[in-house]
């Protein structure tokens, strides 16, 4: 028996595209250069560089930033999952500097920080255009993370705990 109100839909189609290596070395010094783009610049790199979730970046606070042993701990608040991430130069360079230009902000993004993202967004749709790499999304980025981290050697098992992914519970074939 069917309920005549259940929908059939077709499952939604996933966009799997990452950022090549040139694209993204086209966004960060371009978004480095404009002072009106610091933020896109610094959300490209911390998100390129850690494999966060949006909603954990918006809510990562200084206290989980460890710049002397350059790991951040990210905490998610959907899932209580928390895991550490090593920092990269360049992602460690990024976070020095807006420490040092937000002394006195709890918050790694500033004390607006869904804002920051909102604007974040349409800016890097904006600089998309102007590039011409099409649209580039905040989960774009961060399946950028993983598939620099898999196309350097590492295990993808090590990359999954990075980016906060389950583990399947068993595997079938």
């Amino acid at each position: 028996m069917t309920n005549k109100n259940h929908i059939h839909r077709k499952p939604r189609a996933h966009s799997w595209t990452t950022l090549s290596n040139d694209q993204l070395s086209q966004i960060l010094p371009l978004s480095a250069k404009d002072p009106l783009l610091h933020d896109v610049h610094d959300v490209v790199a911390i998100v390129t560089g850690t494999g966060i979730r949006t909603g954990e970046l918006r809510d990562l606070r200084w206290i989980d930033v460890d710049l002397p042993k350059s790991k951040i701990t990210i905490r998610n608040a959907k899932t209580s999952c928390v895991r550490t991430v090593p920092l990269g130069e360049d992602t460690l360079r990024v976070l020095e500097a807006r420490r040092q230009r937000q002394p006195d902000s709890g918050c790694v993004l500033g004390p607006s920080a869904r804002a920051l993202l909102h604007r974040v967004s349409r800016k890097m749709a904006t600089l998309s255009k102007c590039i011409g790499i099409g649209s580039i999304s905040m989960q774009m980025l961060r399946r950028t993370f993983g598939v620099r981290l898999l196309n350097s050697g590492a295990n993808i098992w090590s990359v999954m705990d990075m980016m906060g992914l389950s583990r399947p519970r068993s595997i079938t074939h």
